[in-house]
């Protein structure tokens, strides 16, 4: 064989082993086909409101003592609190609906010309006192405000009527809302000569709920008062629960 014949050889081999690899590495490379081109839609929000009579209260009521010791103020707090405690027994609240939601401890100083001069030791509590299964003719709440506010240094730190179980308002909310953005959708589909198909896409945009707290001045005309008869009259008021949804229905 002439050299010329071997130099020819060599090439092919080379050739050929080339092919060969390149031919294999284009076959091993995954071929994807994307068919996921983005969906024409319409976004529409719709909003629902339910309204439902509170069944249930919680009052904080605090206590706050002044002397100079820790033990003193300590101790002229715990009578306060007991007093509180035979009220809400006369009123046969149950004792796992009382619990203390703050105790606290503290140095309580005076500023005259710059000049720090204690006063004394603070302390501090907070009972926190559910009621449930509150109605309009129940007067066990103003009972227990009255009987509450003629203890002396009593503070009351707020008064929150609410709904025990609110998954009926919020059902019959969140029904209202989609049948609101379902009627926004129709429309605009009509107006625009597309046709409206399944929704693609639901979302809750709704913000956290919060019960109505006494003393706000946002009670309805129509809201319902507990009398006592002889005493506190305080307006109960409707709970108000919303819900606010986003659809975006597929069109062609």
């Amino acid at each position: 064989m002439s050299s010329k014949d071997v130099t020819r050889l060599v090439s092919v081999i080379i050739l050929s082993t080339a092919i060969f690899f390149s031919v294999r590495s284009f076959s091993s490379t995954p071929i994807r086909i994307d068919n996921s081109a983005e969906r024409s839609g319409i976004t529409v929000n719709g909003d629902g409101k339910a309204l439902g009579i509170p069944d249930m209260v919680t009052i904080n009521v605090g206590v706050s003592e002044l002397a100079k010791t820790t033990k003193e103020a300590k101790t002229k707090a715990d009578e306060k609190i007991a007093q509180i405690m035979d009220i809400l027994k006369k009123n046969k609240v149950d004792d796992k609906n009382i619990k203390t939601s703050d105790l606290s401890f503290s140095p309580e100083y005076s500023w005259d010309s710059g000049k720090q001069t204690i006063l004394g030791q603070r302390v501090r509590q907070t009972l926190t006192i559910t009621l449930k299964n509150i109605t309009k003719e129940d007067t066990q709440v103003t009972s227990i405000v009255d009987a509450v506010g003629e203890i002396n240094g009593i503070e009351v730190n707020g008064i929150t009527f609410d709904v025990e179980d609110k998954k009926e308002l919020f059902s019959q909310a969140r029904k209202l809302a989609i049948e609101k953005a379902e009627q926004k959708a129709k429309e605009m589909a009509s107006l625009t000569g597309v046709t409206l198909l399944k929704p693609i896409s639901i979302r809750d945009n709704s913000t956290n709920y919060m019960p109505p707290m006494y003393g706000l001045q946002n009670f309805k005309a129509e809201s319902v008062a507990m009398d006592s008869g002889t005493g506190s009259s305080l307006p109960v008021g409707q709970l108000e629960v919303n819900v606010d949804i986003e659809v975006i229905y597929e069109i062609k």
